[in-house]
């Protein structure tokens, strides 16, 4: 796998050369050349083109959706995501390939890969986006660059998505907090509540006038890493790729890039095409 920076000039030009192309997360540097490799990709429907997708819920992917679909949480009002750890804390490291900016354009922490598990589960985007973050180290030590360079890439960002039909999501992604650091999902409903604790690898259900359990996925619904075999099969058999697609991969793209617009404004609400 290559940094951000790599992934559209290499995968358009094995694109054109009529190579298959599996890429690594983060599709692209922002939403401009995401939509350059779909268009690539389009062009060329007789080569399979597949992103690593995000690989942290695939156990509970299933059994999310699945509760999801049985409507037991009522009419969808917020979904929370948190990850917070400590990359960014020291301000005497030097800079990472994830704070330098050449290397992962819009790119901003684990936000992209955390929002495309929101996409996977309820399969629809929102319609305005709003963030505020804070860069604490201003400067970090940059071998390659001989000295400081500035961070531009924020290291802790709060946001806030607005999917115009009463839902919102809300997270905090920040790479400043001490310790083993907080990660995960909650989806709450008006009847009740799932939460996923991916520290512990737990699943929890708490509905109105219950007590909260904890949820075990069914054996048939628990899905493990099969990013190279489905890749080959898709290769062979023509099996549509599903984890993840370019498609897929351009609307996580356009969601961090409009939360990196909201921060370089200072707070304002964009609107997602």
């Amino acid at each position: 796998g290559t940094w951000p920076y790599l992934h559209a000039p290499i995968t358009i030009a094995a694109l054109k050369a009529g190579k298959h192309v599996l890429t690594e997360a983060r599709m692209a540097m922002n939403e401009k050349e995401a939509e350059e490799m779909l268009n690539a990709s389009l062009s060329r429907p007789d080569v399979v083109a597949q992103i690593v997708p995000s690989p942290f819920t695939l156990k509970w992917d299933q059994t999310i959706m699945k509760i999801l679909e049985s409507g037991e949480l009522g009419d969808l009002r917020e979904i929370s995501v948190i990850k917070t750890l400590p990359m960014n804390a020291n301000e005497r490291d030097p800079m990472n390939w994830r704070q330098n900016i050449e290397y992962s354009g819009n790119n901003t922490m684990m936000l992209g890969i955390y929002y495309e598990v929101v996409q996977r589960w309820i399969q629809r985007s929102p319609s305005r986006l709003w963030s505020y973050g804070r860069i604490f180290s201003k400067n970090r030590d940059n071998a390659e660059a001989g000295g400081l360079r500035a961070v531009k890439i924020p290291e802790s960002l709060i946001f806030v998505a607005d999917y115009g039909d009463g839902l919102q999501l809300t997270g905090i992604m920040s790479g400043v907090e001490f310790g083993s650091g907080r990660d995960e999902y909650a989806i709450s409903g008006a009847k009740g509540t799932i939460r996923l604790d991916l520290k512990t690898g737990t699943l929890y259900r708490s509905l109105i006038d219950e007590e909260e359990q904890i949820v075990e996925p069914q054996e048939e619904d628990v899905a493990d890493w099969n990013v190279e075999a489905d890749f080959i099969a898709s290769i062979r058999e023509g099996k549509p790729v599903s984890l993840t697609n370019f498609a897929d991969g351009l609307n996580y793209m356009k969601f961090t890039d409009a939360a990196r617009n909201s921060f370089n404004a200072g707070g304002e609400w964009i609107t997602l095409s």
